[in-house]
C-alpha cells in the first residue's frame, strides 16, 4: 500500500493542480488524476494531517522518482512555456569593458566573478519532453528559435533516500540546466524565475561574460612639476584624469621602480634638465622617500641642480634606461 502523500496532481485537462488550491467544495466538482501512474486521486482535507492527495484505490502504488520527475517536468515546462521572460542568474566572469583601449589590460589580471543575469527567452521558442529515441540523455530540451542556435538539455536528478536514482553523462560540448531534486519542495524552491545557479541548480557548460569598469591593477600615478621637482603615488588603474596641479603626469605599471620610471619617461618627454635623478651620486633604494645624495649623505632636492658643484650625469645609466623605455607600459595624462 503506498504511503506517498501527494500536494500536486493533474486535471481532466492535465493542469497542474496543488492541494492548497482545494476546499471541500472544489474537491467535489473534479477529478484528478496521479503524476505518476495517472490513476485518480482524491484530496484528503483532513483538521490533523496535513492537506495531501491519494489513491483512490489505495492499493496502488506509485514509485517516488517517477512522480518527482514528472512533477518536475510539468513544472519547469509551465513556467517556461507561460513566461515572457526566463531570467538565469549565474556567478560569471566580468571583463573590464576596457580591454580594447587600455595599455594596461592583462588577460590574467583583469576580470572579476560576479553575480549576472540573462534572459534567454528570446533565444528559445518552446520547452519539450525529449524523444527516446534521442541521443541526449536529458528530460527537457529548450528549443533554439533559430535554425543556428544550440539547444539547452534539461535534467532533473531524482534522489530517493537521499540517493541518486538515475546517473546521466554529461557531454562536454552540450549545454544543460541540472537539477538535484530530493522532495517537492525543491520542486518549488529552484525551479522558479528567476532560475538562480546554485548547488542543486547547475548551469552546465554556459560560457555567458559580461563587462564593466573594474579597479583590478595597481598603478604609479608619477608627476613632473615646472619646478623640476617630482611625485610618485599609488593610484588604481581606472583613476586615469588628470589632476589639477600644474604638472605632466603619468600612468606606469608598478613593476618598474619610480626611479627607473622617472629617468626614462623624464628624457623621453624632454622633462628633466640638470635634476638629481641624472646625477651619478644619486641613489635609489625602492620607495619614493628612500632616495638620497651619495655625496651630501641626505635627502636630495629633486629639482633643478644648477647650484650643486658636484653634479655629474651618468650617460651609460641614462642610455641603459632610455633602452627599457619600449619594456614597461606607460600612459601620458595630458
Amino acid at each position: 500500500m503506498s504511503d506517498i502523500k501527494y500536494r500536486y496532481s493533474v486535471d481532466v485537462d492535465g493542469c497542474l493542480v496543488s492541494i492548497d488550491k482545494i476546499d471541500k467544495k472544489t474537491r467535489m466538482e473534479n477529478t484528478y488524476k496521479c503524476i505518476a501512474c495517472e490513476k485518480e486521486l482524491i484530496p484528503r482535507l483532513g483538521e490533523v494531517r496535513q492537506h495531501h492527495f491519494a489513491h483512490k484505490d489505495a492499493s496502488i502504488v506509485c514509485l517516488p522518482e517517477s512522480y518527482l520527475r514528472k512533477l518536475s517536468k510539468i513544472w519547469f515546462m509551465k513556467i517556461f512555456n507561460e513566461s515572457d521572460r526566463f531570467i538565469l542568474r549565474y556567478i560569471g566572469r566580468v571583463i573590464c569593458n576596457s580591454d580594447k583601449k587600455c595599455v594596461f589590460y592583462k588577460s590574467n589580471e583583469c576580470w572579476d566573478e560576479d553575480e549576472c543575469s540573462v534572459d534567454i527567452r528570446p533565444y528559445y521558442n518552446k520547452c519539450s519532453t525529449i524523444k527516446q529515441s534521442s541521443e541526449f540523455d536529458a528530460d527537457l530540451i529548450l528549443e533554439p528559435s533559430t535554425e543556428k542556435g544550440d539547444p539547452i538539455y534539461i535534467i532533473f536528478n531524482i534522489y530517493v533516500d537521499g540517493i541518486l536514482k538515475n546517473k546521466r553523462d554529461l557531454l562536454g560540448n552540450v549545454r544543460y540546466i541540472v537539477f538535484d531534486i530530493y522532495s517537492e519542495n525543491d520542486v518549488c524552491d529552484y525551479i522558479k524565475l528567476p532560475l538562480m545557479q546554485s548547488d542543486k541548480c547547475r548551469l552546465v557548460n554556459f560560457k555567458f561574460k559580461s563587462k564593466r569598469i573594474l579597479n583590478k591593477r595597481k598603478l604609479n600615478r608619477l608627476r613632473f612639476y615646472s619646478s623640476g621637482k617630482m611625485f610618485c603615488n599609488s593610484v588604481c588603474c581606472n583613476d586615469d584624469k588628470p589632476s589639477q596641479y600644474r604638472c605632466r603626469e603619468f600612468l606606469i605599471e608598478q613593476n618598474v621602480t619610480w626611479y627607473e620610471a622617472a629617468i626614462t619617461i623624464g628624457i623621453k618627454y624632454g622633462l628633466l634638465q640638470q635634476s638629481c635623478v641624472k646625477c651619478k651620486y644619486f641613489r635609489f633604494i625602492g620607495n619614493y622617500d628612500d632616495a638620497f645624495c651619495a655625496i651630501n649623505q641626505s635627502q636630495p632636492v629633486l629639482g633643478y641642480t644648477k647650484t650643486c658643484s658636484c653634479y655629474s650625469e651618468k650617460q651609460e645609466k641614462i642610455d641603459e634606461l632610455l633602452k627599457k623605455y619600449d619594456c614597461f607600459k606607460c600612459k601620458p595624462l595630458f
